[in-house]
């Protein structure tokens, strides 16, 4: 049976702030970061709370299933019935989810976010547009594989489409420029990517790699994701 002791948490901030309850013992259980917080000399310890002003409301939301539940909600596109065919939108924000996840140390559900968005993504043949592609790589860190999928997908759009995919064609590439020259750091890590890349050799889809070259392990270290690889649907 779960503990009757609950927690107090506080998320966002101004209209957008949210209370959610969570039983302590279960939380502290599942979550690390949490137990040294709630267990200890910390004021969140003292008042059985907790506040995270700068998080998103829907990635706590993910999270607290998972703590539950233990799986996070399935990640998938959705056709958006008022925009243009073949425009979809994603059933919650695997960017902020995922920086979540990865500020609260939890690295191998970190993993499964992120394979499960790439997995959803290249079943359903979305292509990432710009403006996603730029979002993700500007609010991860550097080094953060959220970076790292965000910039390969960027390449492949870039370097990796034959005439007939023409995805880029439906981008505003005065956005792009005009993006790229305020991010330096996006353009140097675009043009070091090209660098490196071997022209006798295609660029590579980013769906088409295995999974675990975006995750946190190292090469040749075990991997805890349910999905260690996957295959493209047929078109």
């Amino acid at each position: 049976m779960l503990s009757t002791d609950m927690v107090d948490i506080y998320i966002g901030k101004g209209h957008d702030k949210k209370h959610i309850r969570v039983h302590k013992g279960l939380l502290c259980s599942k979550i690390p970061y949490f137990e040294k917080m709630l267990a200890g000399g910390f004021k969140e310890a003292t008042e059985n709370s907790a506040s995270f002003p700068d998080d998103d409301v829907d990635a706590f939301e993910n999270l607290m299933q998972w703590v539950y539940s233990g799986s996070l909600p399935p990640f998938h596109w959705v056709q958006d019935i008022e925009a243009e065919v073949g425009e979809f939108e994603s059933s919650w924000c695997i960017g902020q989810t995922y920086l979540l996840l990865d500020k609260l140390c939890l690295f191998s559900l970190a993993d499964q976010a992120l394979t499960d968005f790439i997995t959803a993504t290249a079943r359903m043949s979305v292509v990432l547009d710009f403006g996603l592609i730029q979002s993700l790589y500007e609010m991860a860190p550097e080094g953060s594989a959220l970076r790292k999928l965000a910039l390969h997908s960027f390449h492949f759009a870039m370097n990796g489409q034959t005439p007939n995919e023409v995805v880029v064609s439906n981008w505003d590439m005065e956005e792009v420029r005009d993006s790229l020259m305020r991010n330096g750091d996006f353009l140097l890590d675009y043009l070091e990517l090209m660098h490196k890349h071997n022209n006798l050799e295609i660029v590579q889809d980013p769906a088409d790699r295995p999974m675990c070259f975006f995750h946190h392990h190292g090469e040749g270290e075990s991997c805890s994701v349910k999905i260690a690889c996957i295959i493209k649907t047929e078109e």
